[in-house]
Order: structure tokens, then sequence, then C-alpha cells
């Protein structure tokens, strides 16, 4: 069973949690779920990026799986924003888990979301770090409920490109390192499936023997006969 991640970061972040981060910001709640908005697709699509090879989507999944990740975050969330050091670390965890999960320059990132909402950059590194910490505990949440492995992880990307394509700009993809929007979504289901075979159905590892090793008798340790001396008379 797979998930749609941005209802449930719609969910997470519902009405009450964006006033609140409106109010922490400065902002209207209208202009903070536009930030939030644009963050989260680029994030996101960065993610599958990443998890595209099979050694990507192992890194991906030990992150997303590590202590730093807080899977109770969806219940928690109010909770941490009611304190400005709550709302810090939650900030400063989200954008290292979005580097270390995806290798995204957040600055870019958040500096491309600003660009594109009108928010001030400093806000936008903010919310941008607020987002990926809770992107982050969903998937965590969701692997940990349902006991899945790094095997389910390209699958469970995959199902999120409609509404990656249904938000995703060419300034975010770029930001994030994706070319265009348009060429991220032409190969990505693709790149995905094959990382599912691949972990699926591992090839087995075959060891070549060096062709200059000589044959060895098993289990022997007698030395090897000298071929005579020839006696001079």
């Amino acid at each position: 069973m797979s998930i749609n991640v941005f209802q449930l970061l719609d969910t997470v972040m519902n009405d009450d949690v964006v006033r609140s981060l409106a109010g922490r910001f400065g902002l209207t709640p209208d202009l903070a779920r536009k930030v939030t908005g644009a963050a989260a697709p680029a994030i996101v699509a960065a993610v599958m990026h990443r998890g595209s090879t099979a050694e990507g989507a192992r890194g991906l999944f030990s992150t997303i799986m590590s202590p730093d990740v807080n899977a109770l975050i969806g219940k928690q969330l109010p909770e941490l924003l009611s304190s400005t050091t709550g709302l810090n670390q939650l900030e400063t965890s989200g954008r290292e888990l979005i580097q270390r999960a995806a290798g995204v320059n957040v600055g870019a990132l958040s500096d491309a979301v600003a660009a594109q909402t009108g928010a001030a950059q400093s806000t936008a590194f903010s919310l941008t770090g607020v987002v990926g910490a809770a992107l982050m505990g969903i998937i965590k949440q969701h692997f940990v409920s349902s006991s899945g492995s790094v095997g389910a992880l390209p699958t469970l990307l995959g199902h999120q490109l409609s509404s990656v394509n249904a938000s995703l700009t060419d300034r975010l993809a770029h930001a994030v390192g994706l070319g265009t929007a348009a060429a991220f979504a032409g190969s990505i289901l693709t790149r995905l499936k094959d990382v599912t075979a691949h972990l699926e159905h591992p090839q087995p590892v075959v060891r070549p023997v060096p062709a200059a090793a000589p044959p060895q008798t098993v289990g022997t340790t007698t030395p090897p006969i000298e071929p005579a001396k020839r006696k001079h008379s």
C-alpha cells in the first residue's frame, strides 16, 4: 500500500498550523501556504531523483529511517511550533535532512521559492526547512507502520509524480538540479522502475579468478619437485 505524501502533508500542515506559521513569520496565511506549497513539490522531486539509482535509494532510505527524522511529527508539529526554540530546531533539522536526503542546496531552493512566491528569502529559507522535516517524518511514519523496506521506496516515490507535476515549475526544478520540469517528468518513472527491479532482484556478484593465477591443488603443502640436474662428467 502506498501513500500520497502531499495529501498527508496537507493534513499535518492544516489550517491551524499554517496560521501559527504565518503568525511566527508575519505572513498572511495565504502567503504561508503558498510558500509551503512551492517548497514541497521541489523537495519531493529532488528526493525522487535521489532514489532513481540503487545506491541513491539505499542512502535515501537510510536517511529517512535515521533517528534524526521524527516519525511522530504529524502529532507533534503544533507543539514544536509553539516555542521559538522548537521552531528553530525544526527549521535546522529540516534543512539538514533535505541536504542529506537529496543532496540539495537548500539556499538555492529557498531563493527560488522566494522568487516564485514573493516571500522574503529568509522566510522561504525557514519554511523550506519546516516542510522538509514534515515530509521526511511522513515518509518515515509510513515505513515504520508498514514495516516497509528499501525495495518499496522507489514505487512510493513514483506514486508522487502526478502531484509533483501539478506544481513543479522550471524555476524550482532548476534550483534542485533537475533541469526542466518536463525533462524530469519524462524520465523519472522509468528510472524508478529500474531501481525497483534491481532492488527486488539483485544480480549475483561474480568474482572472476585472475587469468594469471596458476592452478593450485587443494589441501596439499608438498613443494613442487625440481627437475633432475644434469651431471657433468
